[in-house]
């Protein structure tokens, strides 16, 4: 454990981002993603904005808590609902521009029956 990790295992409070990121072993981002879809417990006093406040009670009743377990299940369930509609989007897009592709070239092919590119020609 390097000098910065054991300052913060040695704490009752920390103050700003990065030290709660460094008590929980994870990022920045991913901690302030924790406290907005997971509901990290953490406190905004009043004064600069974006300053941030937790206690190491706190952050670790919220490790060790079950329903921490559930309520990960469900942001990875709502993840995976998000990217399958995705990717029906992405479907129902594809088949839209298949069909637009397929009345182009039989207007083409109607147009101009002797040049189309993508038949081979029989002799």
């Amino acid at each position: 454990m390097d000098s910065l990790t054991n300052y913060a295992a040695n704490r009752e409070v920390f103050s700003g981002w990065k030290d709660i990121a460094n008590y929980l072993g994870k990022g920045v981002r991913t901690v302030q993603r924790y406290e907005k879809e997971l509901k990290l417990p953490v406190r905004r006093p009043a004064g600069p904005r974006g300053s941030v406040l937790a206690t190491k009670a706190e952050l670790d009743r919220w490790v060790s808590s079950a329903s921490m377990r559930e309520t990960t299940s469900r942001f990875e369930i709502q993840r995976l609902q998000k990217t399958i509609q995705q990717i029906r989007n992405i479907e129902s897009e594809a088949k839209h521009l298949i069909a637009q592709f397929n009345e182009l070239r039989q207007s083409f092919d109607r147009k101009s029956p002797d040049k189309v590119p993508w038949q081979s020609k029989a002799s």
